[in-house]
């Protein structure tokens, strides 16, 4: 149930952050080969729908929440920020995109601080970019 309750919240938030200015939003993204995110909704593949799904169940006990974003490029992982650069898991998750038939190009990960979402906030704290 907390996983839900967290999973409609981070959406919320994502909303909510995607319909701010275009400076803050400018912050979403770590590339400039990424647009800026737009706030329209993601139609994913059921490869991406499984991987996210996968992410935030069980079998990856540290992600607390995953969703793609910006178009279906960006895969979004909530996890708790313990003052560790995550990007390691980033490159891991871009790693596994293949065990979902996703095709990693031109999709990036962002590993999310679980604590800035919910204080309606989007801390990037580890990033990779996926070939």
């Amino acid at each position: 149930m907390f996983k839900f309750i967290l999973y409609l919240f981070l959406i919320v938030v994502a909303s909510s952050f995607f319909l701010g200015d275009e400076e803050d939003n400018a912050q979403a993204t770590v590339d400039p080969a990424f647009e800026k995110p737009v706030n329209v909704p993601v139609k994913v593949s059921d490869a991406q729908l499984k991987m996210a799904t996968a992410f935030s169940s069980t079998e990856e006990p540290s992600v607390l929440n995953a969703l793609w974003t910006n178009g279906g490029r960006i895969l979004a992982l909530g996890m708790s920020e313990d003052g560790t650069i995550r990007d390691g898991f980033a490159s891991y998750a871009c790693s596994t995109m293949s065990d979902y038939s996703v095709d990693g190009n031109g999709k990036m990960v962002q590993i999310i601080s679980a604590q800035s979402i919910q204080n309606k906030g989007w801390k990037v704290i580890g990033s990779a970019v996926c070939n």
